[in-house]
């Protein structure tokens, strides 16, 4: 990962997560992070996904080539409100984002905070993945539910 990156990121809901924006162009994120370790297919995209760092940020992008989710497992600091998320217990980490009025719900094993534009993914009871999306990122999904 490039030495400029910040090392703490602070979540934008819905426009973005440290110097990564939402509906950014990939060569905007690459400015922004560097070049791109490598690109790999996920989740059944035709469209790559970049992996910056040591797999440690992911970046989705949509048909059109802009940035709707971004998703991060280490490497950096991620904050929401300045409450720290990456690797911390669920559990006080919930009771931390309730008092900012924030009111996660049980996504499939991963905690969804919908109206701030994040999900929270699980191993075990540790955030092991913060990511963030565009507006109706998940809506579908969560009408099949």
């Amino acid at each position: 990962m490039s030495s400029s990156i910040e090392p703490s990121w602070e979540i934008r809901p819905f426009a973005g997560v440290g110097p990564v924006d939402l509906r950014a162009t990939r060569s905007d994120v690459q400015r922004s992070l560097g070049s791109s370790t490598r690109q790999i297919k996920k989740g059944g995209s035709l469209v790559p996904t970049d992996v910056f760092g040591d797999s440690d940020i992911y970046v989705f992008y949509d048909d059109s080539g802009r940035v709707q989710f971004v998703e991060v497992f280490g490497g950096v600091d991620v904050r929401f409100k300045h409450v720290p998320l990456l690797g911390k217990n669920l559990a006080s980490t919930v009771r931390n984002l309730r008092a900012l009025g924030c009111e996660p719900s049980d996504l499939e094993g991963s905690m969804l905070c919908a109206e701030e534009g994040f999900v929270l993914s699980l191993d075990g009871d540790e955030i092991s993945a913060v990511g963030v999306f565009v507006p109706g990122y998940y809506d579908q999904l969560l009408r099949k539910g």
